[in-house]
């Protein structure tokens, strides 16, 4: 793989390979425990990725022993909203101290919304610990692959925090909202299986499988029509929220957006014809 856009030895790298740019979060010794630059380079790379044509897709995953253990409990204590010093450092006077933490806060959660939105699909792959915000970015994502050794947790309520980078708006839909309740409530944890069994994950493998699990997937995706990948995140983004006409009127209208790409139209003759057929986002 190729660097794109970051040097190694950062807390966030990104490698472009054949259409698929994998994003690693750098930090094994602390569980890649994320810290407040750590998150905003994070962010940055997922919107770079948005908006690069060559990119086909987006694989998310945690440097060592595992995915991501939240964010960086040492430095929680820096972010006191009742401390003048961020308001005056934010150089806006109207901006309380906790207005502009709420602000910074919402900036690093963009990594969750472009996972789960950006026009491209996105994998997580998941080994050790996915917990609070490391949950949120792994639940965003399209498809989430797990190796056995992994788990997964809020740990929000044993910091006293009520939780961030969308774990609220993902968990439920993903496990339902009992599980959800008692994952949020009762710190439950889930291991690999019991992820799996609620929808939290598609599937598990051995550690050892991992990786070719992860290529195997990649190779489907970054072969796959990226107009038409486009269309279907957005189709599915707006099935979550709208009602069943407004999705109907969207699927109308990129079915027919989509029919008129060479991409479709060569698809279709290949499918008639039986011939192997490539996809080149046109």
């Amino acid at each position: 793989m190729q660097p794109h856009d970051t040097d190694h030895g950062e807390l966030v790298l990104a490698e472009m390979d054949g259409g698929v740019l994998r994003v690693t979060l750098n930090r094994p010794e602390k569980l890649n425990a994320l810290t407040p630059p750590m998150s905003f380079r994070l962010a940055a790379t997922l919107q770079a990725a948005a908006r690069d044509p060559q990119v086909r897709y987006v694989l998310i995953t945690g440097a060592g022993r595992a995915f991501c253990a939240g964010g960086d409990v040492t430095q929680f204590l820096a972010n006191d909203p009742s401390d003048p010093v961020a308001a005056r450092s934010s150089g806006h006077p109207a901006w309380s101290g906790a207005e502009y933490l709420v602000d910074r806060l919402r900036e690093r959660m963009q990594s969750s919304l472009l996972l789960h939105a950006m026009p491209k699909p996105t994998v997580a792959m998941v080994r050790g610990p996915a917990m609070g915000a490391g949950l949120g970015l792994m639940a965003a994502c399209d498809i989430r692959l797990a190796d056995t050794t992994a788990s997964f947790g809020t740990a929000f309520g044993k910091v006293g925090l009520s939780g961030d980078f969308g774990v609220s708006y993902f968990l439920g839909r993903l496990v339902g909202p009992t599980v959800a309740r008692e994952m949020y409530f009762l710190d439950r944890r889930l291991d690999a299986a019991e992820a799996a069994q609620h929808g939290l994950v598609n599937r598990t493998v051995e550690p050892d499988a991992l990786e070719s699990e992860a290529g195997a997937i990649a190779a489907r995706l970054a072969a796959g029509p990226p107009i038409a990948w486009r269309y279907v995140k957005q189709n599915l983004a707006t099935a979550e929220t709208e009602h069943l006409s407004d999705v109907l009127d969207l699927e109308a209208r990129n079915m027919i957006r989509t029919m008129a790409t060479a991409d479709s139209r060569n698809a279709i003759d290949g499918f008639l014809n039986r011939k192997t057929v490539s996809f080149g986002g046109c």
